[in-house]
């Protein structure tokens, strides 16, 4: 049977793109709901069966995409002593990590290649500790970064690996590690890895033995799809302009390999073409985006093969599905609704005109689909990526064939230079880039749903052709209608989408009043409070020791003010000069300038234009003037009805004693506990004095156990903490 003659087969696989979309946005839910998907899934796959219809099929597809999708599940960390329960082991069986501390493990080694100068990274599987207790998750892996610097075994060598252990909310990592080669282990004896493992590896060595660090770390990730290999720098740069589709190995890869391999062999050797892009997706680790994608050249090539030509989103139906039953559900992740969202899209657009303006046509349909989807997540768009996506593409034929020339005997001293004097282009070119404004474009008070509507809308008037139109018009005069001025008709439709466009544009872009409220995020040993007014948004503190600087602003930081339709900050104080205070500053100050209040030691002042708050900023009193931790600054912050919340940041002793004599005696609401709940010099008397209801203390993992929480428990106050997720308050409570 074809795929045109199944009735729904491309709505539907259009719906469980959109039901995959809404989990992957929504994240983990409630059991009940993946398990009643899951039933009506199966029902409405029946129904199909017994009589077919494409509205059962659309809606079997769409259940089967919110019961598909795993949810988010992050490393379990609970700390000692913290109150917290700790999940019901496997009768001892399993051992459960704690981030940020000293750790010892043993695991298999997959892959590992050199990172700059003096330092080499691996990635680790079959964790278990030295006295061989498997972790939370037999599939859990392990990303190492070690100061050695000679060259590790071959996959499937084990390994006993020493260091500092950690969680970025998503990944496991070991940093400033020591590694150390194994016998083989008892429960997984050592058995050679299989050949495309040990090809892998050759070449990953390869690359980094012939070219320089950057370009070797490009060229790993362009060729065997390893993205962790490239220059934090460069790839921040991409991320920051949207271009990151260019980097990963996806369908545009595959389309470039298809038509490099066609010029080069032309016809005496086409029977090779096909080994070779299997040869590819092998070397790319058989990754999702190379199997979608040679699934989908697969589908034309076999239809031309018949004599016939499959219409896109035909094969677009097809390639989704293949995929859906060959790859694990983990698989369908936002990079995975990304990327069918984009190719759709861009097979909606006609092909009326050739060339440049073709290209930016659909690199136009590809930024309109997938706008909503980065909006929702990360709360700004990359409007540049709708230029600099056709121009940057051009250097990727000459990286993928450099690439491979260098794997040659004795094509580096061609690819080398090359390779290098295009890294260094693209270096200057994306430096100068990252300065023009709206990269990314922060618009975290927009509604996702808004634009995703004007986007919808946008889309249409760039897929509709006047073509499509008067071919309508011709077949509904030949069934008996006729309509006096077709093209009049033509006009107006367009002038309508134009106005709707319009009216969408102008809702989202007026300013409206936002919920008031206090917020603390969470990012590990840090602090970051963000105060929203109804018109303004002020921030105290935005730092982590835990978390990089872009990882904040874009995972945290710019996520929570899109959730709360928040403006960008426009003002900020910091409690202190510490990196874990402000190390994020300087990025999110690139994204949107920010004004910086500061108040003497000694002194106060009273910050306007935050209503319904008011606020009230005093700089400490600091016994030794060079210690930077005991002065700074604290704010205080009055709300409805006499509500009152202080908040501190890393003050201790005499700092604190000083507060008690000048701020006001409790009870207060809410108090921001210093120093990240490890400070107890000169806090019993302030909370004595201050009598505070409620108590957060930002923290990470490795602050506990916190010494304040036996002061906090004495005196009967409650006390939240932002290991994972944030603190909340709303103005009205």
């Amino acid at each position: 049977m074809k795929l045109a003659s199944i009735p729904g087969a491309v709505p539907a696989a259009g719906m469980f793109l959109l039901a995959c979309g809404w989990r992957v946005l929504h994240g983990q839910g409630p059991i009940w709901l993946a398990e009643g998907a899951a039933l009506i899934a199966f029902l409405a796959a029946l129904a199909a069966v017994i009589r077919p219809r494409g509205l059962w099929l659309c809606l079997a597809a769409a259940a089967l995409g919110v019961a598909r999708v795993p949810p988010r599940s992050g490393l379990h960390l609970y700390p000692e002593g913290a109150g917290l329960d700790s999940p019901a082991s496997d009768s001892g069986r399993r051992e459960w990590l704690l981030g940020h501390r000293p750790a010892k493990l043993v695991g298999r080694l997959q892959q590992s290649w050199r990172h700059g100068q003096g330092s080499t990274v691996a990635i680790l599987d079959h964790l278990q500790s030295p006295q061989g207790r498997p972790l939370d998750r037999s599939d859990r892996s392990l990303r190492v970064l070690s100061r050695q610097t000679q060259l590790l075994g071959p996959p499937g060598s084990w390994y006993q690996v020493a260091g500092r252990l950690y969680q970025d909310r998503f990944f496991l990592h070991m940093e400033k590690a020591r590694l150390r080669p194994v016998m083989f282990h008892p429960d997984h004896p050592w058995r050679p890895p299989p050949f495309w493992q040990r090809w892998r590896h050759w070449i990953r060595q390869r690359f980094h033995q012939v070219l320089s660090h950057p370009e070797a770390g490009m060229a790993q990730a362009l060729i065997l799809g390893e993205s962790g290999a490239i220059p934090e720098g460069r790839y921040q740069a991409y991320r920051r302009l949207g271009l990151l589709h260019l980097l990963a190995v996806s369908g545009l890869h595959f389309w470039l390999w298809d038509a490099l391999l066609k010029r080069f062999l032309g016809r005496r050797g086409r029977i090779l073409r096909w080994p070779l892009l299997i040869l590819m997706v092998i070397l790319a680790g058989a990754r999702a985006p190379a199997v979608r994608a040679v699934a989908f050249l697969f589908g034309r090539d076999w239809f031309r093969h018949r004599g016939g030509r499959a219409p896109g989103f035909h094969l677009w139906a097809l390639a989704l599905w293949v995929e859906l039953a060959l790859l694990d559900p983990r698989s369908a992740n936002l990079g995975w609704v990304l990327s069918y969202g984009a190719t759709a899209a861009m097979l909606a657009v006609p092909r009326k005109t050739k060339g440049r303006t073709l290209t930016l046509r659909l690199s136009l349909a590809a930024f309109l689909a997938t706008a909503p989807w980065l909006h929702a997540i990360q709360g700004s768009l990359e409007p540049w990526s709708i230029l600099l996506s056709p121009v940057l593409a051009l250097a990727l034929p000459w990286r993928l064939s450099l690439s491979l020339v260098s794997l040659l005997p004795g094509g580096p001293w061609l690819a080398k230079p090359a390779l290098s004097l295009l890294g260094t282009l693209e270096g200057e070119i994306l430096a100068w880039l990252q300065e023009l404004p709206g990269s990314p474009w922060p618009l975290t008070a927009w509604s996702s749903l808004w634009l995703a509507a004007g986007c919808w809308v946008a889309l249409g008037c760039l897929c509709r052709s006047d073509k499509q139109d008067r071919d309508r018009f011709s077949q509904t005069e030949k069934g008996g209608l006729s309509f006096p001025d077709p093209q009049a008709w033509i006009r107006r439709r367009r002038r309508w989408m134009g106005w709707g466009l319009a009216g969408i544009l102008l809702l989202l872009a007026t300013p409206g009043r936002q919920g008031a409220g206090v917020l603390a995020l969470p990012v590990g040993h840090g602090l970051a409070v963000l105060i929203g007014g109804e018109n303004e948004v002020f921030a105290f503190d935005a730092g982590s020791s835990d978390l990089k600087p872009h990882y904040l602003m874009d995972r945290v930081f710019a996520p929570e003010l899109r959730r709360r339709q928040w403006r960008w900050p426009k003002r900020i104080a910091f409690s202190h000069a510490d990196s874990d205070h402000g190390n994020a500053f300087p990025a999110l100050h690139s994204r949107k300038a920010m004004e910086v209040m500061k108040v003497h030691p000694g002194e106060e002042i009273w910050i306007q234009g935050l209503a319904p708050w008011k606020l009230r900023l005093l700089g400490c009193r600091a016994e030794a003037l060079d210690h930077s931790n005991a002065g700074g600054q604290v704010l205080e912050l009055f709300g409805k009805d006499g509500w009152r919340g202080i908040f501190l940041g890393d003050q201790f002793g005499f700092s604190l004693r000083d507060l008690r004599l000048r701020l006001g005696p409790g009870p207060v609401d809410l108090l921001l506990l210093p120093h990240h709940g490890r400070t107890t010099d000169g806090l019993p008397e302030l909370l004595d004095h201050l009598q505070p209801r409620r108590a957060w203390v930002s923290c990470g993992i490795g602050d506990f156990p916190l010494p304040v929480l036996p002061l906090l428990q004495r005196r009967g106050i409650p006390t939240q903490a932002t290991l994972l997720n944030p603190l909340w308050q709303a103005y009205s409570e």
